[in-house]
């Protein structure tokens, strides 16, 4: 597509609201005008860069106001969390390093490993643990759901199954079991 030279005058004599000069503009672009002024490559880095400022701007007031009223911070930021729990937790997944589950939380709640039904109250803090999202440490690939107790054991095995293996052997020994 040609473009026919036109000065700015014509441009503005015509009602045009953009006109080809074919010279380069004083950062060199060679590119349509509009009949305001400047070149429209110019124009467009004009409106990003006031655009960024903005956001800047708008993050440092909301920086600003978030330190002069803590209170209500914290209700906009409870409030953000309550109704947004799905977002909580896939940041908290993502926050440790937690890959995306393949299979949803189990809707009976029940551990994949002991198949105990959770939550359980935890007798020292009071806290009411759920499921973990299990997975392996070296790769990263999501395993299931497992309580708190099961997922403690296998986090304090290092995932080593001989280890295991011999803590069963050993507890059957004690128990007279085969």
């Amino acid at each position: 597509m040609s473009m026919d030279i036109i000065t700015r005058k014509e441009a503005l004599e015509k009602g045009l609201h953009l006109y080809f000069t074919g010279k380069p503009c004083k950062r060199g672009h060679i590119c349509e005008r509009t009949a305001k002024g400047g070149c429209v490559d110019c124009n467009k880095i004009k409106e990003l860069a006031r655009q960024s400022k903005e956001k800047f701007l708008g993050i440092k007031r909301s920086s600003e106001w978030s330190k002069a009223n803590p209170v209500k911070n914290r209700k906009k930021s409870n409030r953000w969390i309550k109704n947004n729990p799905e977002k909580v937790s896939h940041m908290k997944r993502r926050g440790n390093g937690l890959p995306d589950p393949e299979r949803p939380y189990p809707v009976d709640g029940k551990c994949e490993c002991c198949n105990l039904e959770e939550p359980i109250r935890i007798k020292r803090t009071g806290k009411i643990r759920s499921l973990s999202l299990d997975h392996c440490h070296k790769t990263g690939k999501f395993r299931g759901w497992l309580c708190y107790k099961c997922n403690s054991i296998a986090g304090k095995s290092n995932e080593e199954i001989d280890r295991l293996s011999s803590l069963v052997a050993y507890l059957k020994s004690f128990y007279g079991e085969n």
